[in-house]
């Protein structure tokens, strides 16, 4: 359950890095300047991120379906959620 948990936090900070990753998509105006920062940032936002959300959310079922109570706060389950519910949207309509 422990793992849950911290993978739960991985996935929110790639959430993060996945919106901002898209909102950079959609202006020009770049705020890290470094290009191995914004490499590390891409796969962690566009390769990571999804897949990881998607297992975080699959695990979350699981536990749900088991009558298990996870250890992650709600907050945190729900907004995974809405991220990958964006994160498909996202990913569909490119």
């Amino acid at each position: 359950m422990k793992l849950h948990s911290f993978l739960s936090r991985v996935a929110l900070l790639c959430n993060v890095l996945f919106v901002y990753c898209w909102l950079m998509q959609k202006t020009t105006v770049s705020v890290i300047s470094s290009k191995d920062v914004n490499a590390v940032i891409l796969i962690l936002g566009y390769l990571t991120s999804p897949f990881l959300n998607m297992a975080i959310n699959i695990w979350w079922l699981i536990l749900l379906t088991k009558k298990q109570r996870p250890l992650t706060p709600t907050w945190l389950l729900r907004t995974n959620l809405t991220l990958f519910i964006f994160q498909v949207l996202v990913l569909v309509m490119a």
